[in-house]
């Protein structure tokens, strides 16, 4: 076996070295686990791994860091073995996800849902006493976030949706710092987003029918602003009450109707701002670049 065969990354989470294969796993693969010490896999259908089993994971009972990419693999129960795992990451059609309340050093957490999560979630599940810091959802299949609360040590969370449509439950995430929401065309009220007072990242994307920003507005440690491709907004007057806002993006298709874009220049911490020039806008962005580089 070569390099030409797989590939070291280095992990971005502090487990070390990451082993990404070349195509099938192998009996080479395991062995060089074990000779360099290796903490961490990636198996994606990109690198030709087609899987389905993922059985020969109980050869690496300390494995803290596994990423697994292929939509053929229908069982990861094996997963629910490796308890000192500190990230995971399965996008999978599952029909047998692993047992979460059996991985205790968990902190990072990405999935694409399937049937048998449900229970992970719910008040008393396996994520209620978890140590659980980020976690990345494909398809959220609930209309809120009331199945979120039990996990109230999250800072970071990234949810797409075609289900959502309010953030009722988001209050009991009173650490989150980030949150990132993708296509969630449903998604309509952002009330009880002004209860997450540490929040410093907002990221909306392809979210089209908000169209009152007022709950971001009182966001009052909010330092980077995403609303791209959300439709028409009425008004970015909220944002004044964001001092601390530092980076702004409302492009693509978003839309300000009342077109007071120079209500940015009442922000005294805005770094820049991306936007698209309309002519119903009373700041272009051009406009807004030559004010921040005179005040600079």
């Amino acid at each position: 076996m070569t390099t030409s065969d797989y590939r070291l990354i280095d992990s971005p989470y502090g487990t070390g070295k990451v082993l990404i294969p070349y195509g099938q796993w192998r009996p080479e693969f395991s062995s060089l686990m074990k000779s360099e010490g290796l903490r961490g896999i990636r198996l994606t259908y990109s690198y030709a791994w087609k899987g389905p089993s993922l059985e020969f994971l109980n050869e690496f009972p300390d494995l803290e860091e596994l990423l697994v990419v292929q939509p053929d693999v229908r069982d990861a129960s094996i997963v629910s073995s490796l308890r000192k795992l500190r990230v995971l990451g399965l996008h999978c059609r599952l029909r047998k996800p692993p047992d979460l309340g059996q991985l205790p050093e968990l902190r990072r957490l990405s999935l694409s849902w399937c049937n048998g999560l449900e229970e992970a979630f719910a008040r008393g599940g396996a994520l209620e006493n978890s140590k659980l810091e980020e976690l990345k959802l494909d398809r959220w299949p609930y209309v809120d976030l009331k199945e979120l609360g039990c996990v109230t040590t999250l800072k970071s969370l990234w949810l797409t949706s075609q289900r959502l449509e309010s953030l009722a439950g988001i209050e009991e995430l009173v650490r989150l710092e980030e949150l990132r929401l993708s296509f969630c065309p449903k998604l309509r009220d952002l009330g009880r987003l002004d209860r997450c007072a540490s929040l410093d990242r907002l990221e909306l994307y392809s979210c089209n029918r908000i169209g009152d920003i007022s709950a971001i507005g009182q966001l009052l440690a909010l330092r980077n602003l995403r609303l791209e491709c959300c439709g028409p907004i009425s008004s970015l007057e909220p944002l004044t009450n964001c001092a601390s806002l530092e980076g702004l993006n409302f492009d693509g298709t978003t839309r300000i109707l009342d077109g007071k874009t120079s209500t940015l220049r009442q922000l005294p911490r805005l770094k820049y701002a991306v936007f698209r020039p309309r002519r119903s806008y009373d700041m272009k962005p051009r406009e807004f670049v030559r004010k921040s580089s005179e005040g600079t």
